[in-house]
């Protein structure tokens, strides 16, 4: 069974156990605690991707997005402050929002391959990828509020007439890090709404690289970088 497979079927097996649980026991209130304390979900979400992103800083755009939305969620559903202070909670949240996005990042982490010429990453909560050009000459990587670190391995040797493998990326307040091996030539089309950048390589054009890299991005950083 495939990764999200599981996902699925454990997701399945955790709704099924809390249905049950409701419809038996009348003494629990799953409903009323859910619709009280569904933030800490978005919380333990951003923990986990901010512990996974810890060796690369850059790329904890997403993670620290989900404990920033958790959090505010969570005042606003429990409602511990003043009721004068509620109606400044949410243009507070988009403003330190807008201050993380501001702030030096970059990165992303993904993982799972599903065979053949293809491989397609979706990635929300922070993991790396290895991507192999030999195995798939096209990686399509989508991520939203993740983090992602990417490590593309050498490619082989081809004809000159042959396309250069590419990786295309498509994020959303998201963290991109790309290592790539040294002497690898690499293009990189950027392109999108309140990107940030940082390409650490020499620029190389497209009909010379030996890796193509394609990123659409929406408020997401994107960092390219030599292996060390």
């Amino acid at each position: 069974m495939s990764r999200g497979g599981r996902f699925f079927a454990a997701g399945l097996v955790l709704a099924g156990a809390l249905l049950l649980l409701d419809r038996t026991v009348p003494a629990v209130d799953l409903t009323g605690t859910a619709a009280r304390w569904w933030p800490v979900v978005l919380m333990v979400v951003g923990v986990v991707g901010v512990v996974r992103l810890l060796p690369a800083p850059d790329a904890m755009i997403g993670p620290l997005l989900l404990l920033l939305t958790g959090g505010a969620a969570l005042i606003l559903t429990v409602q511990p402050v003043p009721a004068w202070a509620r109606p400044l909670l949410l243009p507070l949240l988009l403003l330190t929002a807008g201050v993380t996005l501001l702030l030096p990042g970059g990165g992303a982490r993904s993982g799972n391959a599903d065979g053949g010429l293809v491989r397609r990453e979706y990635v929300l909560v922070a993991r790396p990828v290895r991507w192999d050009p030999d195995k798939h000459p096209l990686l399509d990587v989508r991520t939203l509020a993740g983090g992602c670190v990417l490590t593309i391995l050498r490619p082989p040797e081809r004809l000159p007439e042959e396309p250069a493998p590419r990786l295309e990326l498509k994020s959303a307040l998201s963290g991109l890090d790309i290592i790539v091996p040294h002497g690898l030539k690499v293009h990189v089309d950027v392109r999108g709404w309140g990107a940030r950048s940082q390409i650490d390589t020499a620029p190389t054009k497209a009909d010379a690289a030996d890796v193509t890299i394609v990123a659409l991005s929406a408020f997401s950083s994107l960092r390219v970088r030599v292996a060390v």
